[in-house]
């Protein structure tokens, strides 16, 4: 296993024509650049991207310029795995067998020296995120992913990019998970069960704590922190980046 590994969440890119998307892919390629050098792994816990659908022989093009990021980091060798997040609903296989990126669509369970750490996208978590789980269960439904696929690209996009902004609406809000016992119930729990330490994203928000002598961190986002985390020398550290 390499000596260090990297995690990140929640970069949401799309077209880099937007001068803030400009600003986004530049600190993430400059980052991305130093993963490489270091021949350090990555971990992305959802939301890269701001949507990804898999038509069966198209890529939508907002999503090519960070396909294209992903493809450099894997000729230099750095081994990338992908846990979905609320916009990677209907994220597939062309990750992983195009281009070798280990996908996982549910939270997953890792050992780092003597560390059972949980990794996960984070959303649905909350009692407060009800109304969601409704939301997440017609969009993951096998018939409407059958039937979007045979809206034309053009049209298939404009409506997703719709959700996408959609879902970002309904819950911006992500300081109302600070002292929600629901979300912090799902923790301690998973605490009991035995991990040292719960890494997410989803919330956007950077924060690390210490909770009974085991660790949570959000990883927050790069969308305004360019935060991640990294794990080097068996320890865990919450940090931001900035251009070289």
């Amino acid at each position: 296993m390499p000596e260090k590994i990297f995690f990140i969440s929640d970069s949401h890119l799309v077209s880099p024509s937007d001068p803030e998307e400009k600003s986004k892919y530049a600190r993430l390629n400059s980052f991305f650049e130093m993963v490489a050098r270091q021949k350090a792994s990555l971990y992305i816990l959802g939301d890269y991207f701001d949507f990804f659908y898999e038509y069966r022989t198209v890529i939508p093009k907002q999503c090519v310029h960070g396909l294209f990021l992903l493809q450099k980091l894997k000729e230099a060798g750095v081994i990338i795995h992908y846990l979905t997040g609320n916009h990677d609903h209907w994220m597939d296989n062309f990750l992983n067998d195009e281009m070798g990126i280990h996908v996982y669509h549910r939270p997953l369970s890792i050992e780092l020296g003597s560390k059972k750490f949980l990794l996960l996208h984070g959303d649905g978590l909350s009692e407060l995120d009800r109304s969601y789980r409704w939301m997440r269960r017609v969009l993951r439904h096998p018939v409407n992913r059958f039937l979007f696929r045979w809206l034309h690209p053009d049209a298939g996009v404009v409506l997703a990019n719709r959700l996408s902004h959609a879902s970002k609406q309904h819950d911006k809000n992500y300081e109302k998970y600070v002292n929600d016992r629901s979300f912090y119930g799902f923790i301690e729990k998973k605490f009991s069960e035995g991990y040292d330490a719960v890494l997410m994203g989803h919330h956007h928000l950077p924060k690390e704590e210490i909770i009974r002598n085991k660790i949570y961190i959000n990883l927050g986002d790069w969308v305004r922190h360019s935060s991640y985390v990294e794990w080097n020398d068996g320890h865990l550290s919450l940090k931001h980046w900035t251009l070289e």
